[in-house]
């Protein structure tokens, strides 16, 4: 089923504020199975916003237009509504009552009139309140299509969204119908997965997605009657890809790290230079983390690495500050001086100069140390500051990944 999706607002063209209700709405969607034919910003004008519903009604099923619910002047996306419905507007008397009481008891002013607006419905709409919104959801059925008004404040727009998912029987009845999964791949091409895996997609719904910092990530949607096809395809995911393949829906790339981390009964310490301690901040976000991690060195100046992680002088002097023999004595050092099973490391040049070193911007070398040894890599990632810092910080992730999964007992 096609949907689409309308946001008003001046303040978010003008740059003002940040269009989470377009984020939150295509993320949901997805995952409940709807294709996002588009998406719509339009400025608080009667015939923009007519418009927009207009192309929405003739390109999906489902149109969902969010804010210009409220009280004031430039909230007019009823009546663009009902304009473009040719339907009448009317004051709920008995919705405006009640936020009459309730505005009076939070702000224990006088209620202004235009207060009143927040009860304005449009004929023949279905509504759907929420505990906390001043505005509820209004729902139409019109031309074999469904269109949804949602208020524009995300912390009424959220639940509001999720009360007509579950009530309404269009929602309700779509998702019954299918069942999808996301798969999620680390450090491959896009291109590459794909065609490895043309073979078993040329019968199903599916897309593919980059996540610029991890690698990219295939939806597949089925019919609810063939839900165990996915079954089948995830076995042949991992078949063809058994390292690059990590974990599918809302799994993270930190959240399996540390849970295989833990399966093995390992444990880890990280040495970061150019990341400043990025890669120890993603890893917090997993409960639990305590149990495998026993903590980092940030030597993000030369220093700082010859003297808390013992990286020799020399070392630095001939091979350079950014280099794989520099990035080994980090990860072996850091590993012994915290007393973990794996030490892992990071070194590079996030840019946009060169800082102490000879190499060039985006050069970044990581390490893995363990009993049986040491093992370097080296990549050149394009990009600005942040970009060379966060996909640095997910490709060691990914690297101390791959150890632990190819650790024997794995």
């Amino acid at each position: 089923m096609k949907s689409w999706i309308v946001t008003t607002g001046n303040e978010i063209l003008d740059g003002v504020v940040k269009n989470t209700n377009a984020e939150y709405l295509t993320k949901r969607l997805n995952e409940l199975g709807f294709t996002v034919m588009g998406i719509q910003v339009v400025r608080d004008e009667l015939e923009a916003i007519e418009r927009a519903v207009r192309l929405g009604l003739d390109s999906a099923d489902i149109v969902i237009i969010s804010g210009g619910l409220g009280s004031t002047d430039d909230d007019i996306t009823r009546e663009a509504v009902a304009s473009l419905l040719g339907r009448k507007l009317y004051i709920d008397r008995p919705f405006a009552d009640k936020v009459f009481d309730r505005y009076k008891r939070k702000f224990g002013a006088r209620v202004p009139r235009s207060v009143e607006k927040f009860a304005l419905m449009i004929e023949g709409a279905k509504t759907y309140f929420g505990d906390e919104a001043l505005v509820p959801a209004q729902v139409i059925e019109t031309e074999g299509k469904l269109l949804v008004l949602l208020p524009g404040p995300p912390s009424e727009l959220v639940p509001l969204f999720e009360k007509v998912f579950n009530e309404h029987p269009t929602f309700s009845q779509h998702t019954s119908a299918y069942a999808q999964r996301t798969f999620k791949f680390a450090n491959v091409p896009e291109s590459v997965v794909e065609e490895s895996l043309r073979d078993v997609l040329k019968d199903v719904e599916y897309s593919t997605t980059l996540d610029y910092f991890v690698g990219p990530t295939i939806r597949i949607k089925v019919k609810q009657n063939r839900g165990d096809q996915l079954e089948r395809i995830e076995e042949v995911i991992h078949e063809r890809f058994p390292e690059d393949f990590f974990g599918t829906d809302e799994t993270s790339l930190e959240e399996v790290t540390v849970k295989l981390l833990e399966k093995r009964g390992l444990t880890l310490s990280i040495a970061e230079s150019c990341t400043g301690g990025n890669v120890s901040a993603i890893l917090v976000k997993v409960s639990g983390l305590s149990r495998v991690y026993k903590g980092a060195v940030v030597g993000y100046n030369r220093k700082v690495k010859e003297t808390l992680l013992h990286v020799s002088q020399s070392t630095i002097d001939k091979h350079d500050v950014v280099s794989e023999l520099v990035a080994a004595e980090m990860a072996e050092n850091v590993r012994k001086i915290l007393q973990s099973d794996i030490g892992a490391s990071v070194t590079g040049v996030a840019g946009p100069d060169r800082g102490d070193s000879r190499k060039e911007v985006g050069t970044v070398c990581f390490a893995i140390s363990d009993s049986h040894g040491c093992r370097t890599f080296t990549e050149n990632i394009r990009g600005d500051r942040r970009t060379v810092v966060q996909r640095a910080s997910y490709r060691l992730l990914d690297l101390i990944r791959r150890h632990v999964l190819l650790t024997e007992g794995g």
